[in-house]
Protein backbone atom coordinates (compact mmCIF):
# COMPACT_ATOMS: atom_id res chain seq x y z
CA UNK A 1 0.00 0.00 0.00
CA UNK A 2 1.38 3.38 -1.07
CA UNK A 3 1.57 6.04 1.42
CA UNK A 4 0.57 9.73 0.78
CA UNK A 5 2.74 12.64 1.10
CA UNK A 6 -0.14 13.64 3.82
CA UNK A 7 0.92 10.81 5.96
CA UNK A 8 4.19 11.62 6.35
CA UNK A 9 6.12 13.76 8.73
CA UNK A 10 9.94 14.87 7.97
CA UNK A 11 11.45 15.77 11.58
CA UNK A 12 15.25 16.10 12.40
CA UNK A 13 17.32 17.51 14.85
CA UNK A 14 21.22 18.74 14.90
CA UNK A 15 22.95 17.45 11.81
CA UNK A 16 19.64 15.51 11.11
CA UNK A 17 17.61 18.61 10.70
CA UNK A 18 19.65 20.16 7.79
CA UNK A 19 18.98 16.44 6.24
CA UNK A 20 15.06 16.83 6.94
CA UNK A 21 14.83 20.23 5.66
CA UNK A 22 16.79 18.75 2.47
CA UNK A 23 14.32 16.46 2.07
CA UNK A 24 11.98 18.38 3.00
CA UNK A 25 12.83 20.92 -0.31
CA UNK A 26 12.60 18.25 -2.77
CA UNK A 27 9.37 16.37 -1.68
CA UNK A 28 5.50 16.89 -0.26
CA UNK A 29 4.89 16.05 3.57
CA UNK A 30 2.67 16.84 5.61
CA UNK A 31 4.70 18.91 7.54
CA UNK A 32 8.32 19.54 8.48
CA UNK A 33 9.81 19.61 12.42
CA UNK A 34 13.64 20.81 12.53
CA UNK A 35 15.00 20.76 16.61
CA UNK A 36 18.07 22.88 17.51
CA UNK A 37 19.94 22.67 13.82
CA UNK A 38 22.16 25.22 12.02
CA UNK A 39 21.62 27.86 9.04
CA UNK A 40 24.46 25.62 7.27
CA UNK A 41 27.18 23.71 7.58
CA UNK A 42 29.93 26.67 6.36
CA UNK A 43 27.89 28.78 9.25
CA UNK A 44 28.86 26.56 11.95
CA UNK A 45 32.35 26.19 10.62
CA UNK A 46 33.00 29.76 11.11
CA UNK A 47 31.24 29.72 14.13
CA UNK A 48 33.86 27.49 15.45
CA UNK A 49 36.84 27.89 13.56
CA UNK A 50 36.67 31.30 12.60
CA UNK A 51 40.64 31.61 11.47
CA UNK A 52 40.05 29.14 8.71
CA UNK A 53 39.05 29.81 5.62
CA UNK A 54 35.71 27.54 5.68
CA UNK A 55 34.07 28.26 2.36
CA UNK A 56 36.74 27.30 0.87
CA UNK A 57 37.47 24.22 2.66
CA UNK A 58 33.85 22.60 3.10
CA UNK A 59 33.38 19.52 0.93
CA UNK A 60 28.92 19.42 2.46
CA UNK A 61 27.67 22.58 2.40
CA UNK A 62 23.67 21.17 4.00
CA UNK A 63 22.41 24.77 3.59
CA UNK A 64 19.28 25.19 5.20
CA UNK A 65 19.08 28.79 4.96
CA UNK A 66 19.37 28.65 1.40
CA UNK A 67 17.04 25.22 1.04
CA UNK A 68 13.85 26.13 3.55
CA UNK A 69 12.41 28.49 1.28
CA UNK A 70 11.63 25.74 -1.44
CA UNK A 71 9.86 23.79 1.73
CA UNK A 72 6.28 23.50 0.76
CA UNK A 73 4.34 22.05 4.14
CA UNK A 74 4.01 23.43 7.20
CA UNK A 75 7.28 24.05 9.19
CA UNK A 76 8.35 23.83 13.00
CA UNK A 77 11.42 25.36 13.93
CA UNK A 78 12.36 24.83 18.15
CA UNK A 79 15.48 25.77 19.70
CA UNK A 80 16.89 26.93 22.89
CA UNK A 81 19.50 30.06 23.75
CA UNK A 82 21.15 27.51 26.38
CA UNK A 83 22.14 25.52 23.36
CA UNK A 84 25.71 25.54 23.64
CA UNK A 85 26.58 23.36 20.37
CA UNK A 86 24.16 25.25 18.08
CA UNK A 87 23.65 29.02 18.34
CA UNK A 88 20.41 29.99 18.80
CA UNK A 89 20.44 32.66 16.34
CA UNK A 90 20.50 29.95 13.71
CA UNK A 91 17.59 28.27 14.99
CA UNK A 92 15.85 31.71 14.10
CA UNK A 93 17.20 31.94 11.42
CA UNK A 94 15.76 29.17 9.80
CA UNK A 95 12.20 30.27 11.33
CA UNK A 96 12.39 33.72 9.33
CA UNK A 97 13.26 31.87 5.95
CA UNK A 98 10.63 29.67 6.04
CA UNK A 99 7.48 30.18 4.47
CA UNK A 100 4.03 30.32 6.05
CA UNK A 101 2.77 28.60 7.87
CA UNK A 102 5.34 28.13 10.22
CA UNK A 103 5.65 28.13 14.43
CA UNK A 104 8.90 28.84 16.34
CA UNK A 105 8.79 27.63 20.08
CA UNK A 106 11.63 28.34 21.95
CA UNK A 107 12.82 25.45 24.34
CA UNK A 108 15.18 24.96 27.29
CA UNK A 109 18.11 23.55 27.81
CA UNK A 110 21.32 22.16 26.08
CA UNK A 111 21.80 20.87 22.59
CA UNK A 112 21.91 17.03 24.44
CA UNK A 113 19.33 18.24 26.91
CA UNK A 114 16.42 16.56 25.84
CA UNK A 115 14.43 18.42 28.30
CA UNK A 116 12.27 20.46 26.07
CA UNK A 117 10.13 17.17 25.65
CA UNK A 118 8.41 18.67 29.37
CA UNK A 119 7.29 22.29 27.60
CA UNK A 120 3.79 22.21 27.13
CA UNK A 121 3.90 25.15 23.74
CA UNK A 122 6.32 22.98 22.50
CA UNK A 123 4.40 19.55 22.75
CA UNK A 124 1.33 21.53 21.60
CA UNK A 125 3.09 22.84 18.55
CA UNK A 126 4.66 18.99 17.42
CA UNK A 127 0.94 17.66 18.01
CA UNK A 128 -0.71 20.44 15.48
CA UNK A 129 2.54 19.79 13.33
CA UNK A 130 1.75 15.91 13.17
CA UNK A 131 -1.82 16.54 12.74
CA UNK A 132 -1.01 18.71 9.59
CA UNK A 133 -2.69 22.09 11.35
CA UNK A 134 0.07 23.95 12.05
CA UNK A 135 -1.35 27.12 12.34
CA UNK A 136 1.93 29.43 13.38
CA UNK A 137 0.76 29.06 17.68
CA UNK A 138 3.70 29.32 19.44
CA UNK A 139 5.51 31.83 16.60
CA UNK A 140 7.56 34.41 18.72
CA UNK A 141 8.92 37.42 16.80
CA UNK A 142 12.78 36.28 15.40
CA UNK A 143 15.70 38.47 16.40
CA UNK A 144 17.37 40.05 13.46
CA UNK A 145 21.24 39.72 15.10
CA UNK A 146 22.36 38.02 11.24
Amino acid sequence: EKIGSDQIVIMGRSLGGAVAVDLAADVQARALIVESSFTSAVDMGQEILPFLPVRLLARYSFDSARKIAKVRCPVLVAHSPQDEMIPYWMGQKLYELASEPKAFVEVSGGHNDRTYFESPQYLESMREALAGRLTGSGTKSVDKRR
